[in-house]
């Protein structure tokens, strides 16, 4: 994934967040740096949202190839499952989103725009009664 595809990726799961009341912040860094700087050097984004655990986002584009290396970072930097939410994202261009919660214990689908035929995600910010961050349609 280009840097710019995965930028702008992140900036829509962003949206996507912020459109349900959460506060997102993404690690800050420069054009000068020489490596990758995520939260715990692991997440793309960190979430809040008053009376929800603390939101962990690792973005991909395309394929969630990875997603069993990124569930052992998970558990080598020692993220509390219990207290907080991990989720790896992965935006497939011309087919939706698909969203995998990652636990202490593994990795399960709870999301797939795929499979209901519309893109509800990408469309988040033009109706924001079709998608909740608990991924039950209305």
């Amino acid at each position: 994934m280009s840097k710019k595809k995965g930028d702008r990726r992140e900036r829509q799961a962003r949206t996507i967040l912020q459109e349900d009341g959460y506060n997102t912040e993404s690690p800050n860094s420069t054009p000068y740096q020489q490596q990758v700087v995520d939260f715990f050097e692991v997440f793309d984004i960190m979430a809040v949202k008053p009376g929800e655990p603390v939101f962990f986002v690792q973005v991909k584009s395309n394929t969630a190839r990875g997603i069993r290396t990124f569930h052992k970072e998970c558990i080598e930097q020692q993220i509390p499952f219990d207290h907080v939410r991990v989720e790896f994202w992965v935006c497939h261009d011309g087919e939706g989103w698909r969203i995998f919660e990652i636990t202490e214990n593994g990795h399960e689908k709870v999301y797939d725009e795929r499979d209901t035929n519309k893109n509800v995600l990408h469309t988040r910010a033009e109706n924001r009664d079709d998608f909740n961050l608990q991924y039950k349609q209305s």
